[in-house]
């Protein structure tokens, strides 16, 4: 190779290397492109936002989802509810239990759900969330531990059953027939007696229910005598 072509050589190199260079500094970072769709004006730009950073598993959306459970519109609270479930954070744990106070049954029952999917670190702030003074943050608190079979939870739902709210007993019910810890037998019959004076006729069916998945086969009372 004679010194023209060499000197050619490197400076092609040179040129290609820095030309590299620059489109790799110019390739957009679509995380943070997305992050920045959560704030558009247009629902629907939002929630594709939401839906794909809950695919990109990137631990940098978790603050700005988080923000967007405080959106005027039920579609992108929900969505956002969704793809922090996905994200599986815990850094949104105490987020999605505050959402068991939205007005949309929708984005509670997600909320519900998306900390059903999330891990052991959720169990204490649940169990936390039964004594809260909000009928609907019981509530959906009773149902996602339930569903998450938890037994540490079997004396504080036998607690929630003396709530002065019948949704709560009635979540509590259910889900200590999930859970199916025979702790929970005694308790139920005491409460069926005080539900059949008060002809809580649905809440009734609910602990006869839970005492037969318990084992205790007998149905003890219907609706009329």
């Amino acid at each position: 190779m004679n010194k023209r072509n060499y000197i050619f050589l490197i400076v092609f190199v040179l040129l290609s290397l820095l030309l590299f260079s620059s489109c790799a500094k110019k390739k957009p970072d679509r995380v943070k492109d997305l992050i920045n769709d959560l704030d558009y004006v247009d629902k629907f730009i939002q929630i594709e936002a939401a839906e794909e950073l809950a695919e990109l598993k990137d631990p940098r959306a978790v603050d700005p989802l988080i923000a967007i459970l405080s959106d005027p519109n039920e579609e992108v609270r929900t969505a956002g509810v969704i793809a922090l479930g996905k994200l599986k954070d815990p850094r949104a744990i105490i987020p999605l239990i505050q959402m068991f106070r939205d007005e949309s049954v929708g984005v509670r029952k997600n909320a519900a759900a998306a900390l059903q999917n999330m891990g052991f670190e959720t169990i204490d702030p649940l169990i936390a969330s039964l004594t809260d003074p909000d009928w609907r943050v019981q509530k959906n608190a009773a149902e996602a531990l339930g569903k998450k079979e938890e037994p540490k939870a079997v004396v504080p739902l036998i607690n929630t059953l003396a709530d002065k709210d019948t949704e709560v007993r009635q979540a509590a019910v259910n889900a200590l027939a999930m859970i199916g810890d025979p702790r929970a037998i005694k308790p139920l019959e005491q409460l069926l007696i005080v539900e059949v004076k008060l002809q809580n006729w649905d809440i009734v069916e609910d602990i006869q229910d839970a005492l037969q998945a318990l084992g205790q086969a007998e149905i003890y009372y219907k609706e009329g005598e």
